[in-house]
C-alpha cells in the first residue's frame, strides 16, 4: 500500500475527527473504501496502524453486513493522562499476572483507582480470569484488557 494512500486515509479520519462535535466518529469500511477506490483491508491497515490506543485512540470494529469502525479520541491533557498514557505504552503487547498487579498498584499510589477499582480491575486480568484461555495467549490478553481498562478511565461513555 503506497503511502500516499495511507496518507489520504489518514488525513480524511483524523479530519472528520476533528470537524465532529464529539471525539467520536463512526466509518463504513466499505463505504470508505469505495471512496478512495481500495479494499476494506487497506482502511484496516491505516486504523491499525494510525489510530492505535497509544495515540489517544479507542477503536472498535464491528464486521458484518453492516459494519462499521467506531473511533474515539481520548485527550490527554492532564497530568493523570500523562501518567495513564505513559503506563499503557509501558505496557506493551503482553503482561503478565505480576506485573498487572505492579501496575494496578501504581495507580492506586497514585490516587488515579480507588480500592475497589483496584480489586475489581485485578480479578479481571487474573489467571483465574483467564482461566479458559490458552497459556500462550494469556498475557497478551491481560495486557489488552487492562490496557482498555485504563483508557476507559479517561472517557466519559461506554463503548
Amino acid at each position: 500500500m503506497g503511502n500516499n494512500l495511507s496518507d489520504e486515509l489518514e488525513r480524511f479520519i483524523s479530519d472528520l475527527i476533528n470537524l465532529s462535535e464529539t471525539p467520536v466518529v463512526r466509518i463504513s469500511r466499505k463505504e470508505l473504501a469505495e471512496s478512495f477506490g481500495c479494499a476494506p483491508s487497506q482502511i484496516n491497515y491505516v486504523i491499525n496502524t494510525r489510530f492505535q490506543r497509544v495515540h489517544g485512540y479507542l477503536v472498535e470494529s464491528k464486521r458484518g453486513g453492516g459494519g462499521y469502525i467506531v473511533i474515539r479520541q481520548v485527550q490527554r491533557a492532564d497530568e493523570s493522562h500523562s501518567l495513564l498514557f505513559a503506563i499503557i505504552d509501558h505496557i506493551g503487547d503482553t503482561l503478565t499476572q505480576h506485573g498487572a498487579r505492579h501496575v494496578l498498584k501504581t495507580l492506586r499510589d497514585a490516587d488515579e483507582i480507588d480500592n475497589t477499582l483496584l480489586r475489581v480491575m485485578s480479578a479481571a486480568v487474573s489467571d483465574n480470569s483467564l482461566a479458559p484461555v490458552e497459556p500462550s495467549g494469556k498475557d497478551r490478553l491481560r495486557a489488552h484488557i487492562l490496557k482498555g481498562m485504563l483508557l476507559s478511565l479517561k472517557t466519559d461513555s461506554v463503548s
